[in-house]
């Protein structure tokens, strides 16, 4: 029963006024904090420069490392041993809902649970092409042109009469480029050799 701000009631609307300004202030602090450890703290030239706690807690902030990876790994074996234990409660009234539930169940769940590995996998791979292209582009050693694909329909090319003297090489009838007698394609188009 409420009493107009007297006894319980007015003490329920205290503390509820006050939880409300507290998570105000909660919300302006985590504003303000976050913007100043993102542009302090997890600036990416403070990379390998903590050890211990901080390097961790650095490499943590930046997501270098899932943690969802052995969370959802975990997770798997505590459903995968829940569906078999519980299916052996049907194995008295149903065998074959025994079964079904036994097998289909399991394999439900790892069939889910292999689509999101498999998700995070393709992230980790692009992230990986990404990194070496990105500290291949840095060293130098990555071309400074982009590599063009050949044309869908080229014109074919004369080709040049081949130096008698090398007989371990073939032309490209494509593009006219030398190249060794066992080459599969031309380096320079891509076209394949027949």
């Amino acid at each position: 029963m409420f009493d107009n701000g007297y006894g319980y009631g007015g003490y329920r609307y205290n503390y509820l006024a006050n939880a409300g300004v507290w998570v105000l202030i909660a919300a302006v602090l985590a504003l303000v904090g976050g913007i100043v450890l993102y542009f302090t703290f997890l600036k990416k030239s403070n990379r390998g420069k903590y050890t211990g706690f901080l390097g961790w807690l650095y490499e943590f902030c930046h997501f270098r490392k899932l943690t969802i990876e052995t969370i959802l790994k975990i997770t798997y074996l505590i459903g995968a041993i829940f569906i078999t234990l519980a299916s052996f409660a049907l194995i008295g009234q149903n065998f074959l809902a025994f079964l079904i539930m036994l097998i289909f169940g399991n394999l439900f769940l790892r069939i889910m649970y292999e689509f999101t590995m498999i998700t995070i996998g393709i992230w980790r791979n692009t992230k990986e092409i990404n990194n070496t292209l990105h500290s291949r582009k840095k060293s130098g050693s990555a071309p400074s042109e982009p590599v063009q694909a050949a044309p869908r329909n080229p014109e074919p090319q004369q080709t040049p009469p081949r130096n008698p003297a090398t007989p371990a090489t073939k032309v490209c009838r494509t593009c006219g480029n030398v190249m060794e007698a066992d080459a599969k394609f031309c380096r320079k188009c891509g076209s394949p050799f027949a």
